[in-house]
């Protein structure tokens, strides 16, 4: 999905595989970007709006915003020990991109770095043994690293400074996954540990971050992706003000209903009735 809604929304349509199809919300169109064979997914929007990385199998691909042009492969990791990629952000001057990486001999989801125009291999930023570590976002300043970890054996958002990483601050309070930046970079949005409630916090982050208390938004029965895709695939995204969602809501079983995207909006009515103002 896209993260700054330059283009409208950016997303995926399942049929006898995923494509990378694109959504104008104002005119209510859609477009298909890919007709490959393979399954294709987790796109991402350059800093820019010009480029949208996916990931196909274990390869990285950048298309034109459009869908013209040619396809570039930007890494072919079918002969290293990555499992799959996903490219998750991209640094302000589009020079660098951060991705995870599902680590086949540690069994592991990690943090890597790839600078954009050079044929080098990808960087180990966060692969910390056994330890799943992944989901990372980076602030829009450049300047702050989110991601999920276990390390506290329980699943929880924290943030690092980027590149060089320290001064560690733990982020969620009961669990958490799915770390979102705003546009502004002053709150984080996080999803609980059972994917239904929809999280905030305060971000202050100049010189080191003293982080606010976390707020519930929302809550609600929205996909979360099947067998591994559960753990790897981000299902949500925040427009520019901050104000609006867009996820994925499940359908019924019972009724045949098909998964469908949605808009989250009004949740601060909601968030007024859980917590009423003094």
């Amino acid at each position: 999905m896209q993260r700054d809604f330059h283009h409208g929304l950016l997303g995926l349509i399942q049929a006898t595989q995923s494509d990378i199809w694109s959504y104008d919300i104002a005119r209510g169109t859609m477009a298909r970007l890919t007709t490959g064979t393979a399954d294709e997914g987790d796109p991402l929007w350059s800093p820019d709006g010009g480029r949208i990385l996916f990931a196909s199998e274990n390869d990285l691909f950048a298309i034109r915003g459009d869908g013209t042009g040619e396809i570039d492969r930007l890494i072919d990791l079918n002969e290293s020990d990555a499992g799959s990629v996903q490219p998750r952000a991209w640094s302000p001057d589009g020079g660098t991109l951060v991705i995870d990486l599902a680590n086949i001999s540690s069994q592991t989801m990690d943090v890597y770095t790839l600078t954009l125009g050079e044929s080098g291999e990808p960087e180990p930023l966060l692969a910390r043994g056994d330890l799943h570590e992944h989901f990372s976002d980076l602030s829009p300043d450049g300047r702050w690293l989110a991601y999920a970890s276990e390390v506290s054996g329980l699943y929880e958002v924290y943030v690092e400074q980027f590149p060089e990483l320290g001064d560690r601050v733990r982020v969620s309070t009961a669990g958490g996954r799915e770390p979102r930046w705003s546009s502004d970079g002053t709150e984080l949005f996080y999803r609980s540990n059972d994917w239904r409630q929809m999280m905030a916090v305060e971000f202050p982050g100049t010189p080191t971050p003293t982080l606010g208390i976390p707020e519930l938004l929302f809550d609600g029965d929205y996909t979360i992706g099947r067998g591994f895709s559960a753990i790897r695939e981000r299902r949500y995204d925040v427009t520019s003000d901050g104000l609006r969602f867009i996820m994925v809501k499940r359908g019924s079983e019972a009724t045949n209903e098909s998964d469908g995207l949605v808009w989250v909006e009004n949740w601060f009515a909601e968030l007024r009735d859980r917590v009423p103002l003094p």
